[in-house]
């Protein structure tokens, strides 16, 4: 999740917040999971969060060191379904493509068979869930 505020051209302010959901177990959403659900084990909160906040402040201090192409690669390596060929849609169309990378202007690559297409958030979803 992520909250921004601009004057002009200029950012203002970025919020930057995650959501985990370690124990859960009922959701509202059928696609929403859990670490309990995936792993069917219980998990410490104060272990968790002091793992995660250790992951973070490695991360921040890449980025403070302008180790960039360390952290977009990373996060390229992550990006779900990436390097794999799935269905797609996009507005009315359907195609088949494979996730490459994130663009600098944070727009999903997929190698189409017409090419590299830039996809703005929003704007492309799995069409092969079932």
């Amino acid at each position: 999740m992520i909250e921004s505020s601009l004057a002009g051209a200029m950012v203002q302010f970025v919020i930057v917040g995650i959501g985990l959901n370690i124990n859960q177990t009922v959701f509202r959403n059928p696609r929403a999971t859990s670490l309990k659900l995936e792993t069917g084990k219980e998990y410490n909160l104060n272990q968790e969060l002091n793992a995660l906040l250790q992951l973070l402040e490695a991360r921040y201090l890449r980025f403070r060191e302008g180790n960039l192409a360390a952290i977009r690669e990373d996060y390229h390596l992550q990006l779900y379904r990436v390097g794999e060929r799935h269905l797609f849609a996009a507005g009315r169309t359907r195609f088949y493509g494979t996730i490459e990378a994130v663009d600098e202007l944070g727009r999903l690559q997929v190698l189409t068979d017409e090419g590299i297409r830039k996809f703005d958030l929003k704007e492309i979803s799995f069409a092969d869930w079932t």
